[in-house]
């Protein structure tokens, strides 16, 4: 996964899992010292390089917001996260930081706030994407944009470990076992929705959003598998650079 989260695992049971739960277990299991230079990373300040106000959803500690205001330098940065103590850091690094949960909770914006919106390997976590979806299309400005990411269900290599009877990449079956999976290091990041390009691009659309673009990234040589195998992981990385294959979905959308 391109995004450095630690143990961001979210325990979804339905109506029995209450808000005090969720902010009690994300007190500290937020994402954290982002340090990519990744081209997806450069290709969203790409994009949001025009907008005025840019919200990060999932902002943990702020890192990736402070790659933007590198990057945008006339915009205000917003940001959005669960944890009350990675909001506290990401406000002292200059942040307008809120705590939200975006998987219940309304965004703390008001209709057509914002004009840029960064949804990075987030969705996958929630228990109700639609709610997200519908929030980000409500806080999104007519004219602005929002990009969306998150891990391919159906890349390569999960359709080649399917087919040998492995858990495919990105699912986990237990919160503290990493079973299944053809790496046994893997023990897995709490996803709970995992898409495949058609899924995602079939939900967004129900949601209201226009695709403008469907980018697909290849796998991260810096970490894990990916660093093990890196020259492998490049070449693959150029032939399978098609979205409905590759390790990463990037949906570029406007209203």
């Amino acid at each position: 996964m391109l995004r450095i989260w630690k143990n961001y695992i979210f325990q979804a049971r339905g109506d029995n899992l209450n808000d005090y739960e969720v902010k009690d277990f994300y007190r500290s299991n937020y994402a954290k010292d982002f340090a990519e230079t990744h081209a997806k990373y450069m290709k969203v300040c790409e994009i949001l390089k025009n907008c005025r106000r840019v919200l990060d959803i999932g902002c943990g500690d702020g890192s990736f917001c402070t790659m933007l205001m590198e990057n945008l330098k006339n915009s205000e940065i917003y940001g959005v996260d669960i944890s009350e103590e990675a909001v506290k850091i990401a406000s002292s690094k200059g942040i307008r930081a809120y705590q939200s949960n975006v998987g219940e909770e309304a965004f703390p914006f008001g209709n057509e706030f914002l004009d840029g919106v960064f949804c990075g390997e987030v969705i996958e976590h929630l228990y109700n994407p639609d709610h997200l979806l519908d929030e980000i299309y409500r806080i999104l400005g007519k004219d602005g944009v929002c990009i969306l990411t998150t891990p391919n269900l159906a890349s390569w290599y999960n359709r080649i470990f399917l087919l040998l009877g492995y858990q495919p990449l990105f699912t986990e079956v237990s919160q503290k076992y990493g079973v299944g999976h053809p790496f046994r290091w893997w023990i897995g990041a709490g996803h709970i929705r995992v898409f495949t390009l058609k899924a995602l691009t079939e939900l967004v659309t129900i949601h209201k959003f226009r695709i403008v673009s469907k980018i697909g990234f290849g796998i991260n040589t810096r970490v894990g598998y990916g660093e093990r195998w890196s020259m492998i992981a490049k070449v693959a990385n150029k032939i399978f650079s098609n979205p409905s294959l590759s390790s990463d979905i990037m949906l570029v959308l406007k209203k």
